[in-house]
């Protein structure tokens, strides 16, 4: 019997049996639905889409290689913690400047791996389980090459898995499906179906879309690239080492592999399967599911890109319209803004008008990397540098004189810890 209808003969029920009362009637309706939800729900499903049928569900993954080492990449080895997953090989096309590079080199991790050309790519691959895939569609422009369906049939023939984290599905590379299939191979990109849409639209419509109790901080930024997933991973581990229950609920393709609860990919519109009018409702509901069902003590949010234009030219206008949507569906207590080093003060303090009266929460931190962008002005090539600890704290300084907000650099231990207690400070008062 359906959930609904389950719970509404049982209503009927009690009401026959002399609970005539509105409030009694609602406390037992409620009692229904919670004996219902505490079970896994089982929901007819309504997709026949060929995409979602064909996509593998999520499956474990042991051991893995990355082929692409790209930004999102970063946090499979900063937080392995989290995945469970063991990183063996990174492996990158031969064009690439990180090939033959340790990671310890690129990144601030006492990592020893070494990137190799995907030259060696079967050697490379023989002792993993999946191969994790990033951005492979940005080298067919360069290399003016069908470079994807190339390199997915050369890990097919090796027996390997895929997850990729941009979009990929069976109508795009049928025969590398029907390969995987022989092989007896997952491929995996995550999306979101229409059975997905129901379930949250049961929940939404059931419990309303706002809860009273469990605390939200929501992690958005003024621009991409910022660390607002590293951010929220952070928080994520440092709660769960204190014994919390912590929920997120994110917006990268790739949240499940850390253990998030829920996810939106805000900046992948075809790994969606609904509307786009309907990701608000989705997400109010998706969120009260995480409430009901799982009870956290805290979720944790986070953004993409910026939350306002720095004009309003239709594609800047019209690239932040996800992420202020995201805000006013999940509606967080408090917020923790991530900054680039070189924002202009006013710029900040715009964004900082708009959460905390668009989404009604307060801003109670400020995160930034000590990673710097400059401008080349002899060739207006934009290059990364990395702050000095006087320029940092000087920023420091400078921000918390002009909000009078702290400012933690996430990335070292200390910083991450202080802005850990300060999340549970403001959530016990």
């Amino acid at each position: 019997m359906r959930a609904p209808t389950r719970i509404i003969l049982e209503v009927c029920f009690l009401r026959k049996s002399g609970l005539s009362q509105h409030e009694e009637l609602v406390n037992a309706l409620i009692r229904c639905a919670q004996t219902q939800t505490e079970q896994e729900l089982k929901l007819p499903s309504i997709s026949r889409n060929r995409t979602i049928e064909r996509n593998s569900s999520f499956f474990p993954i042991h051991n893995a290689a990355i082929y692409s080492f790209t930004k999102e990449m970063h946090a499979l080895l900063y937080f392995q913690d989290l995945t469970g997953i063991q990183i063996t090989n990174i492996i990158d096309p031969p064009f690439k400047q990180n090939v033959h590079k340790k990671v310890s080199q690129l990144l601030s991790l006492d990592v020893d791996l070494e990137i190799v050309s995907d030259a060696s790519l079967e050697e490379s691959v023989k002792d993993v389980d999946t191969i994790i895939l990033s951005r492979i569609s940005a080298y067919e422009t360069l290399t003016q090459q069908d470079y994807m369906s190339r390199i997915l049939k050369r890990f097919i023939d090796c027996g390997k898995n895929i997850y990729s984290l941009e979009y990929l599905d069976a109508a795009l590379y049928p025969k590398i499906f029907e390969m995987a299939k022989e092989k007896n191979c997952f491929i995996r990109h995550p999306m979101l179906s229409y059975d997905d849409l129901c379930q949250s639209s049961f929940y939404r419509d059931m419990y309303g879309h706002l809860g009273n109790e469990t605390p939200v901080v929501g992690v958005f930024g003024t621009g991409p690239s910022q660390g607002k997933f590293s951010v929220q991973l952070m928080l994520r581990r440092l709660f769960k080492a204190k014994g919390y229950i912590v929920n997120n609920y994110g917006t990268e393709t790739y949240c499940e592999l850390f253990g998030f609860e829920g996810y939106y990919p805000l900046e992948m519109d075809l790994s969606v399967k609904f509307p786009q009018q309907e990701m608000l409702p989705f997400i109010q509901g998706d969120i009260r599911r995480l409430e009901i069902v799982n009870h956290p003590d805290i979720i944790i949010v986070g953004g993409q890109s910026g939350t306002i234009p720095h004009s309003y030219a239709l594609k800047s206008f019209e690239y932040t319209l996800p992420t202020l949507t995201f805000l006013m569906a999940t509606l967080p207590h408090a917020y923790i803004l991530t900054i680039n080093s070189q924002d202009e003060i006013e710029y900040i303090r715009d964004t900082i008008h708009v959460l905390e009266g668009l989404g009604k929460g307060k801003i109670i931190a400020i995160a930034c990397s000590k990673c710097g962008k400059k401008l080349k002005a002899e060739s207006s090539i934009v290059y990364n540098y990395r702050l000095s600890k006087q320029e940092f704290n000087d920023l420091k300084t400078k921000i918390n004189h002009e909000f009078g907000l702290p400012m933690f650099d996430i990335f070292e231990a200390e910083d991450a810890k202080a802005l850990f207690d300060l999340v549970v400070s403001f959530f016990s008062r």
